[in-house]
């Protein structure tokens, strides 16, 4: 046997297993065509880079929707410019006030465009301006009596000079606004007073820090009567116009050095309603302080300021709506026979309100609604029921105490910060009351008084340790004074969820009341609270 057949027997008994089950792989490499091998080769190759390209691609699509959408995101979420907004408003408005012409004029003067007045989705130019002259104040000009432009006062923080003036508004205005137009840069506070006077006044205390800075603002009144159609017509306008006077205090120039430089203490005067004689308010972008006494119809405040009530201030309509951090809603504040809305974006909620339902509200149901976005909410709420259907029979169905009418509807929103809505003793709803709490990363508590009989719920959030309850404090008697008992009738007990209904005397009082509750924190691992506070508890399963 040659040595050339020896190695071939040797190279088969040193071969796997498979390639003896298969002989045709076992084959001579050399005998195969290298053309076919790099035709697989480039084809594999252009495969290769072919996916490649594509993954680039695709990959480069995807950034520029992701960079296309952040742009449009950072623009939506960029606060407006004041020409982008006036721009807008010029949108929004027809010729009809002539809003060219007093843009042309504006642009001549060096001045800002005029801002409208909305009252009820209505815009209006306001007119028959009557504004401050130079060195307003000073004792030169007989429409304004004040002090010496050289005289000094304290502004709160150190003495500089001032200088002041008063205007008076006229006698037939049923609507009141107070704003500073498109600016809002301004460093002002308004003091709203109630007064032994014929007509609303307005008296401007400014500070500053040189002779001449005052010529750089307006401080003027206007006329902005409105027509309202039937849907939208005010109570107080009746057949006729709605009578409007406006005070506005706004820069000339906003490019002025010595903006800056002055700040502003207004006090507004109002006054005391008689009989039919009930004024509105629409306040803008102030810090607002809100006085004893005061009785007005509608209250509306629009603002970055602070905004702070004393407690005998009373509205029939509330609607504060702040933005910014330091637009902090203090105070007390009273709502009669109207609803209230209070808004702040990044300031907290740390006030008492007072909601009553009048003789005239039989069947109504009185609303009152409260969000603080990525702010703390504190609301203390007192409640009182003098409508004529308060004394009816009204317990519902089984099961449909949440959809049925109620004599008072509360909800409250807030994120981030803690929660906590308390219904105080001494309200009296007995056509029911309707409350539903959320707060969004953080804890959240509601407290029920002594009156509440009905349902209540607390949810927590998926990741949240539990929901609870308290109950069985003292010091509570029974609202009746008939020594009753309360009762607490244990419902849905889970990781998440407690529920249960609480009465006084028996239970078909607890499970058939006329109220709803519920608070919840639907993100993190806060828990939901509910707290009631009986005199005397029995609890039944």
């Amino acid at each position: 046997m040659s040595s050339r057949a020896k190695a071939d027997k040797s190279q088969k008994r040193s071969a796997p297993a498979g390639w003896e089950s298969e002989p045709e792989q076992s084959a001579d490499l050399d005998s195969l065509d290298p053309a076919s091998y790099s035709t697989s080769i480039q084809i594999a190759r252009y495969s290769v880079n072919t996916l490649g390209w594509v993954c680039v691609v695709f990959l480069a699509s995807f950034l520029a929707v992701q960079c296309d959408r952040y742009i449009a995101l950072r623009r939506y979420e960029a606060p407006p410019r004041p020409q982008d907004e006036m721009e807008l408003s010029r949108e929004r408005l027809s010729d009809t006030y002539g809003v060219n012409a007093m843009d042309a004029k504006s642009e001549e003067l060096g001045a800002v465009a005029p801002a409208p007045i909305i009252i009820d989705e209505n815009s209006v130019l306001p007119t028959d301006g009557f504004c401050m002259r130079k060195e307003f104040g000073g004792p030169d000009f007989s429409d304004w009596a004040g002090t010496e432009p050289s005289a000094f006062a304290f502004d709160g923080e150190r003495y500089r000079m001032v200088s002041a003036g008063r205007l008076a508004f006229a006698r037939d205005a049923q609507l009141y606004v107070v704003d500073t137009g498109y600016d809002s840069a301004l460093h002002t506070q308004l003091h709203v007073v109630p007064g032994l006077v014929q007509h609303a006044t307005i008296h401007v205390a400014a500070f500053h820090d040189e002779p001449g800075a005052l010529d750089a603002f307006d401080a003027c009144t206007y006329r902005a009567d409105i027509t309202l159609d039937t849907a939208n017509r005010s109570s107080k306008s009746g057949s006729g116009p709605l009578k409007v006077d406006v005070f506005r205090l706004q820069r000339r120039d906003w490019n002025a050095t010595q903006n800056q430089r002055a700040s502003f203490n207004i006090t507004f005067a109002i006054p005391y309603s008689r009989g039919n004689e009930v004024y509105s308010l629409k306040l803008g972008r102030y810090n607002v302080t809100l006085y004893d006494g005061l009785a007005l119809d509608e209250l509306s405040i629009e603002t970055h300021g602070r905004v702070h009530a004393q407690s005998r201030a009373l509205s029939k309509g509330l609607s504060v709506d702040t933005y910014g951090v330091r637009g902090n809603v203090t105070g007390h504040f009273n709502i009669v026979d109207g609803d209230g809305a209070i808004r702040t974006d990044g300031a907290s909620i740390d006030a008492r309100f007072i909601v009553v339902r009048g003789p005239n509200q039989a069947g109504q149901t009185r609303k009152l609604d409260l969000q603080a976005n990525n702010a703390a909410l504190n609301a203390q709420i007192m409640l009182g029921n003098e409508a004529h259907d308060c004394h009816l029979s009204t317990n519902p169905a089984k099961n449909c105490a949440w959809v049925r009418p109620f004599a008072f509807d509360i909800t409250a929103t807030s994120s981030n910060y803690p929660q906590r809505v308390t219904l105080l003793e001494g309200s009296y709803y007995p056509s029911g009351v309707h409350i539903a709490t959320l707060a969004t990363n953080a804890p959240a508590t509601l407290k029920l008084d002594a009156f509440f009989e009905g349902t209540y719920v607390a949810r927590s959030g998926k990741s949240a340790l539990g929901a609870g309850k308290q109950g069985g404090f003292g010091g509570v008697a029974d609202p009746s004074r008939k020594g009753r008992e309360r009762v607490f009738v244990e419902g849905l007990e889970t990781r998440h969820v407690s529920s249960g209904a609480v009465g006084w005397g028996s239970e078909d009082s607890a499970r058939e009341g006329t109220s709803y509750a519920e608070v919840e924190t639907d993100e993190g691992m806060h828990m939901a609270h509910v707290v009631i506070s009986p005199s005397s508890s029995r609890r039944v399963d």
